[in-house]
């Protein structure tokens, strides 16, 4: 198994990079905290690069391709703390092009249409009308929700799990901003009240809800660690500009040891975070015969604590002024700490990890 990248694949990372800095660069983050509305620049240019879709369902051999792509941009999306649901377009793109979606698919990575996700299942009151149900309930932190035109979620109707494609600008649908500790990246609750569902609305049904949604949320979790890989990478990188530039007793504090002790430590945790991450990347896009979930779940864990660490270090090495609504390096925090328990903590993938390996031994003793 190949852990490092090609050359198209390293190509693509550096074009990237250098368009995210070039055409969106923290200003226009700070912007979008001022208006809160994604910026149809931003979603053109996603779109004309073709970097909202590149996940896909190889029905032939049953594997995913363009995962590396996938991660490797997230990756450059986590250093400029993009406000932009990246992580939910590439996933609902992938499942309404598995499920035969075609119409909702091609909006989706065209850019004329944004599709979120309630990560969330949810219970809902149904009442019965012709050949349609009318559901009631709500979906709590859903990203993105007012600016997104579609949502995907799984819902237990009538004892039985679907996952449905809902029009989040049907009437019958009420969005609500809740209160978040990162402004690039809101959350909302959604209610639907007597909204209306057909059989062409679902995505799945029975068991195989849950298995698709258990698929979505594996490679949520793998690109969400993309993106605080990517987040520690910058942070780490602005760090020590910083201290080679701020002065105290006549000297750049980077001479000081303590200072020099904390960079290194940011260091190694950033280094065995590409390292975890290079090979959960390399295990799903090869198609190896390995426990994808436990995988994934050991990759969230340990990037999880990773970036909090390596961000929290940062402000230390800032001082007081790492908070202030002045610096960047507050904007890094808050999206360390709100994605660092989206998806599960790290404590709940450790248990996962736990879980797994007693259940496997349970095997063996048998």
């Amino acid at each position: 198994m190949n852990f490092d990248y090609s050359e198209d694949e390293k190509m693509l990372q550096k074009s990237v990079r250098n368009m995210l800095q070039d055409k969106h660069p923290i200003e226009k983050v700070r912007e979008y905290m001022g208006n809160g509305k994604i910026s149809e620049t931003l979603t053109n240019l996603l779109a004309s690069q073709g970097l909202l879709g590149p996940v896909s369902w190889n029905e032939k051999t049953k594997s995913i391709e363009g995962i590396t792509y996938a991660v490797l941009t997230s990756f450059e999306v986590g250093r400029s703390v993009l406000p932009f649901p990246l992580m939910e377009s590439y996933v609902s793109a992938y499942v309404l092009e598995k499920y035969k979606f075609e119409s909702i698919y091609n909006e989706v990575t065209s850019g004329t249409k944004i599709c979120t996700i309630a990560w969330e299942g949810k219970t809902m009151n149904v009442t019965s009308k012709e050949d349609a149900l009318l559901v009631t309930g709500e979906f709590t932190y859903v990203p993105f929700a007012k600016d997104a035109n579609y949502m995907l979620a799984k819902v237990n109707i009538n004892s039985e799990e679907k996952v449905l494609v809902v029009n989040l600008n049907n009437e019958n649908i009420e969005v609500r901003k809740r209160d978040s500790m990162d402004e690039t990246y809101p959350l909302y609750n959604v209610r639907v009240k007597n909204y209306q569902f057909s059989q062409q609305d679902v995505l799945t049904t029975g068991e195989n809800s849950t298995s698709i949604f258990d698929e979505m949320k594996m490679i949520a979790r793998l690109l969400i660690s993309a993106e605080m890989v990517g987040a520690s990478e910058e942070i780490l990188e602005r760090t020590v500009e910083y201290t080679n530039q701020r002065e105290q007793f006549g000297q750049s504090i980077s001479k000081f040891q303590a200072i020099k002790h904390m960079a290194a430590d940011m260091y190694l945790l950033l280094d065995s975070s590409k390292a975890i991450l290079d090979y959960t990347t390399a295990v799903i896009d090869s198609n190896a015969d390995e426990d994808l979930m436990k995988v994934t779940s050991m990759l969230k864990a340990y990037v999880s604590d990773a970036s909090n660490e390596i961000i929290g270090t940062a402000i230390q090495v800032h001082g007081g002024i790492a908070y202030t609504w002045e610096s960047d390096v507050h904007l890094y925090y808050k999206r360390a700490r709100r994605s660092s328990v989206m998806l599960g903590d790290s404590y709940y993938h450790r248990e996962k990890v736990f879980q797994s390996m007693l259940n496997q031994k349970a095997v063996l003793k048998v």
